[in-house]
């Protein structure tokens, strides 16, 4: 059982959206739009492995004009939105078109599909209360490794704002596992472990709420923004860190503590529940 502080990411987004085109091929199938946090697998090409499939219909998402949001992890968000709504759990790309000399933007083109097994092609899981960890989700190798288990979870976030000239930004913060920085051994105690695992994923998002708490609290403006984030940062990862291996030891040390644990951040995120969206405005 062992804890990995995955990379984090910044990512500054701003101006008008990008044009979504969605065409459904059956009507009669129901959204999965409330349904966000199951499995959902993004296919860069058609490979084998993915049947059976039901085609439900396809999205295109282009350069709507003068727009900036469009990093390739923001089109994938806006076509998997898309795709839920369609009724789809798996989306394959067939066409992506890369930033150029004409557009600043990621610009696919991608199919809708319903699959059985969404969750053999995830990369990552994005922290969701119902959505909890299982052993599948840890897909890397357990060749020499040294424990039982380890998870890989962190937390990422970026700014959006709308229009050229924004008053104001939007702080969006993502809790995430990385699913093959991750890995399982199976054992007898393979129940035991990946609670022990779910609750290491759990300390990381109570940390990211912690994030978003300290940033409203002593950031008003963007300018203090962009001078004391770095630093704010580091004191929450350096804490996050020390939990995380305070964790270990005493669960290491004696197994009844896992109880205590569990309790604890259970509490923990409960106090946190108004930070849960993890979205904060930040006037300019």
């Amino acid at each position: 059982m062992k804890y990995q502080l995955g990379a984090l990411a910044l990512i500054l987004l701003s101006a008008c959206g990008p044009k979504i085109m969605t065409l459904s091929l059956d009507n009669n199938i129901a959204t999965r739009a409330h349904l966000a946090y199951e499995p959902f697998a993004f296919i860069e090409s058609d490979t084998i492995g993915i049947s059976p499939k039901k085609h439900l219909g396809h999205i295109e998402i282009k350069d709507g004009g003068f727009t900036l949001d469009c990093d390739y992890e923001t089109i994938k968000k806006l076509a998997k939105k898309e795709a839920l709504k369609l009724g789809g759990n798996c989306l394959v790309i067939t066409e992506h078109k890369k930033p150029n000399l004409w557009s600043t933007c990621h610009q696919i083109k991608a199919d809708v599909f319903t699959i059985d097994n969404a969750q053999a092609f995830e990369n990552e899981v994005i922290w969701h209360a119902d959505r909890k960890l299982e052993i599948a989700d840890f897909k890397g190798s357990i060749e020499q490794r040294p424990f039982t288990a380890s998870t890989a979870s962190s937390f990422r976030y970026r700014l959006a704002s709308r229009g050229a000239f924004p008053d104001q930004y939007t702080l969006i913060v993502e809790t995430y596992f990385d699913c093959h920085l991750s890995y399982f051994q199976p054992s007898q105690l393979d129940s035991f472990v990946l609670s022990h695992e779910q609750l290491h994923f759990d300390i990381t998002e109570l940390y990211a709420r912690n994030f978003i708490e300290r940033v409203g609290k002593e950031l008003l403006k963007m300018k203090q923004f962009s001078e004391k984030e770095p630093q704010i940062l580091q004191e929450v990862i350096r804490e996050l860190q020390l939990m995380q291996d305070a964790y270990d030891t005493d669960v290491y040390a004696d197994r009844t503590q896992q109880k205590k644990w569990n309790q604890l951040i259970a509490e923990e995120l409960s106090k946190t529940e108004k930070f849960a969206k993890k979205k904060l405005v930040i006037e300019k």
